[in-house]
């Protein structure tokens, strides 16, 4: 069994390293007594099927959590947080979960274990993910009454009170343009 199982936390590793220990044991037992040869375990349900089952009629929300896969470091963050640059390859990549019509077809691919694939580097990925965040938390305007968020609004100049020109702009970057 591989480590990288663990990785996730999902119950499908767990369930995958029950089916495997099982499996193990069942397969000494099977090497010590040949009679229990024909009671051989079916193999494991496949994730995919899974995954494919689950997504048949696919509803998603704003707020719900999304699960990613960047360059193999998984990631876990709401959609919303990935829809806040409109202007951004990330927005038009996750968007479409958002569709009434959404079909499998449609949808962003996924890794076995169902996260969404995005074959991209990690660490640049984290901090993009960061800078999204930060957008996310400077277009919330009734966000700013929170403490956290203050500071660090404040630490930029931010003003509390001040309109927020987050809403007009055409890219993540554009908040730190010269104008």
């Amino acid at each position: 069994m591989s480590e990288s199982a663990f990785a996730y936390g999902s119950l499908d590793a767990m369930l995958f390293f029950v089916f495997d220990f099982v499996q193990l044991v069942f397969s000494s037992c099977v090497a010590r007594c040949p009679a229990v040869a024909p009671l051989a375990l079916p193999p494991p349900p496949s994730i995919a099927i899974t995954v494919e089952m689950a997504s048949a009629n696919p509803t998603f929300k704003p707020s719900d959590i999304v699960q990613l896969n960047v360059g193999g470091q998984r990631f876990d963050t709401s959609l919303k947080t990935l829809l806040v640059d409109k202007s951004s390859e990330i927005y038009q990549h996750f968007v479409v979960l958002l569709d009434a019509d959404l079909t499998p077809a449609k949808m962003p691919p996924r890794d076995p274990r169902g996260a969404f694939f995005l074959d991209r580097d990690p660490e640049h990925f984290r901090t993009l993910l960061n800078n999204f965040r930060f957008l996310a938390e400077l277009q919330n305007k009734s966000r700013l009454k929170n403490g956290k968020s203050h500071e660090s609004l404040s630490m930029l100049g931010v003003e509390e009170g001040e309109p927020s020109d987050a809403k007009k702009a055409t890219g993540l970057f554009s908040k730190f343009r010269r104008t």
